[in-house]
């Protein structure tokens, strides 16, 4: 096993490039492993990889109007140098929930009431008047929900994660914090780890759209404005990469 040397610390550098943040963040961090808190002396050493994932969908402002588009999915890919992920240490394989929000209308039933009534006599009658008024208000509330499903694919030095949206969601959206991606080992002090969110035309859903098309159009019209829109977002937005992450010590 190679010896590690306290004396010179790895300098540790993390660089970002989310080119559409509002549309999709990605981040990643590595953390010590309970092997590291014992102060492993010795190479290879453990670090567990922690991913941070938004989705939300984004506005496209066009001549004449504006469409709205989102992701169904996408491949998160690491490329490794002097360091490796077994399959073994893969985490996030499975149906996922997100934290979404959700716009919730509720009644609240406000009571008001005026009685005067009274039994003194005969000239006096029982007088009383009642109304019944309902106050309707909204509120956000966050909520998990099944919206998406992982697989993996790749080797131990370029493993991959396949992100698909749930058959019931149309686009992906919500939250996912600080959830463990893999354990890698590493086997040189001097390592790297470069993560690449990547997108193909099959991924993006055009949605609603303002001023773009007119009510009456074709269907086969629409499929070609929506491939054109598609495809320039790709060339423009969208391509080599969506986002990417780099952690390296050195």
């Amino acid at each position: 096993m190679q010896q590690v040397n306290d004396s010179t610390e790895p300098i540790y550098r993390k660089q970002q490039d989310n080119k559409c943040p509002d549309f999709l963040y990605l981040d990643l961090e590595f953390k010590d492993t309970p092997t590291d808190r014992l102060e492993q002396t010795e190479l290879p050493q453990k670090k567990d990889l922690y991913l941070t994932l938004n989705f939300n969908e984004e506005w496209l402002e066009l001549p004449g109007g504006k469409v709205k588009y989102g992701l169904r999915g996408f491949e998160l890919r690491l490329n490794l140098t002097n360091c490796i992920i077994p399959e073994f240490y893969l985490c996030l394989n499975d149906t996922m929930k997100l934290v979404t929000e959700r716009e919730v209308e509720t009644q609240r039933g406000v009571e008001k009431s005026s009685k005067v009534g009274g039994s003194l006599s005969r000239e006096k009658a029982d007088l009383s008047a009642k109304q019944d008024y309902k106050n309707t208000e909204k509120r956000t509330e966050k909520f998990q929900k099944t919206v998406y499903h992982v697989s993996t694919k790749g080797d131990e030095l370029s493993p991959a994660w396949v992100f698909e949206a749930d058959k019931d969601e149309s686009v992906l959206k919500g939250t996912l914090a600080e959830q463990k991606l893999a354990t890698v080992t590493i086997t040189d002090i001097s390592h790297q780890l470069t993560a690449t969110f990547e997108v193909v035309s099959k991924n993006i859903y055009i949605g609603d759209a303002e001023g773009i098309w007119p009510d009456n159009i074709s269907r086969n019209k629409l499929a070609i404005i929506e491939r054109k829109i598609i495809n320039w977002l790709l060339k423009s937005k969208l391509q080599p990469y969506v986002s990417q992450v780099e952690l390296s010590y050195e």
